[in-house]
């Protein structure tokens, strides 16, 4: 696995951009027991939003040809679906 290339400073700046603090961390903590079973249907949903949108489409493509790449797709499903 790559290290991200976003660094833990610009990564603080993401958060402070969208007012994520601890109360959000707390809360995340919390819902994973209202989401756990339901993991595999929310990525579902949500795999069925990105494939109507060309544009979110993009960013799971290939730069060469704009097409889907599976093993990205399955790659990033698994790291939600854990």
């Amino acid at each position: 696995m790559t290290a991200s290339p976003v660094t833990a400073a610009d990564f603080e700046l993401m958060k402070k951009s969208v007012l994520f603090g601890e109360d959000d961390v707390s809360w995340l903590r919390v819902s994973l027991d209202v989401v756990r079973d339901r993991v595999e249907a929310i990525l579902d949903v949500w795999y069925g939003f990105v494939g109507a949108n060309p544009h979110l489409l993009a960013s799971f493509g290939s730069k060469r040809d704009g097409k889907p790449i599976p093993e990205y797709l399955d790659g990033v499903r698994k790291r939600f679906g854990q």
